[in-house]
């Protein structure tokens, strides 16, 4: 058992050894979320465009199309 060819009988090394990936030891060696400006951009572009929709400059229709431009 555990000893496998390939179809012309070469052998297939087959360990059945879990792989265990070692854990971070601390906090410092997780992977640190990335700081994106441009979703800040965003953020900011559509706080503006929903204030000239506040303030009636454009319409309901051109908000959201700008919008799903902005976030796609």
């Amino acid at each position: 058992t555990a000893s496998f060819t390939d179809k012309e009988g070469r052998p297939i090394p087959y360990e059945n050894t879990p792989v265990i990936h070692p854990s971070p030891s601390n906090e410092n060696d997780l992977p640190k979320p990335r700081q994106n400006k441009f979703n800040q951009n965003i953020a900011a572009e559509l706080r503006d465009l929903a204030a000239l929709r506040d303030e009636g400059i454009i319409t309901e229709l051109e908000f959201e199309k700008k919008k799903q431009e902005l976030l796609s």
